[in-house]
């Protein structure tokens, strides 16, 4: 009986560390970024990361990463209040919801970035220009998770360059210690 009690305590103590451990990674209403006060959290990256992915690979097409859409909800704000103060239209979160969401599930997140990238297509040339220049003022904070933001206020994810590909050794090339053979030698037979 106290064999089993202390297996069970074992247990508990074990749940309740991973928990605390997977709490440390961050998750939920942790900020992923924070621009001009206005807060964008991973649980919103994480769901508009997957509304897009879920429909790019409908599409036949890459997915995006987190970083990618971490770039575009971070000034979701200033995209949406720039093309409204603009005349663009922009996209009502009832409408995302109701036409994204047939698609595939729309969590807050992911209205936030399909309205912010349907409001940043609207925009022409000289527009774009003057966003940009709008955004290079904004003060930013980033969750170092996600990359730096360069000088031109744009989101650079972290490189995986410390991730080497896996190389397969392939049966029919030659052992790469064994000696050459000689050059007039007769190919060796069977």
């Amino acid at each position: 009986m106290i064999v089993i009690a202390r297996h069970r305590l074992a247990a508990v103590a074990l749940v309740a560390a991973g928990a605390l451990t997977l709490g440390a990674c961050g998750g939920g209403d942790t900020p992923a970024a924070v621009v001009n006060g206005h807060e964008t959290t991973i649980a919103d990256v994480q769901d508009a990361t997957r509304a897009a992915n879920e429909i790019a690979a409908r599409n036949g097409q890459q997915p995006t990463s987190p970083s990618q859409v971490l770039g575009t909800l971070m000034y979701s704000s200033e995209v949406i209040a720039f093309a409204e103060e603009n005349g663009i239209a922009v996209p009502t979160t009832d409408w995302v919801r109701s036409e994204v969401g047939k698609v595939v599930d729309v969590g807050d997140g992911a209205i936030t970035y399909y309205r912010t990238m349907i409001a940043a297509q609207g925009l022409n040339q000289e527009q774009g220009a003057k966003l940009g220049e709008r955004l290079q003022s904004t003060s930013v904070t980033l969750n170092p998770r996600y990359g730096r933001v360069n000088d031109q206020h744009m989101l650079e994810a972290w490189g995986a360059d410390w991730i080497k590909p896996v190389e397969t050794a392939d049966p029919n090339a030659a052992d790469p210690g064994a000696p050459a053979p000689a050059p007039d030698a007769p190919a060796p037979t069977p």
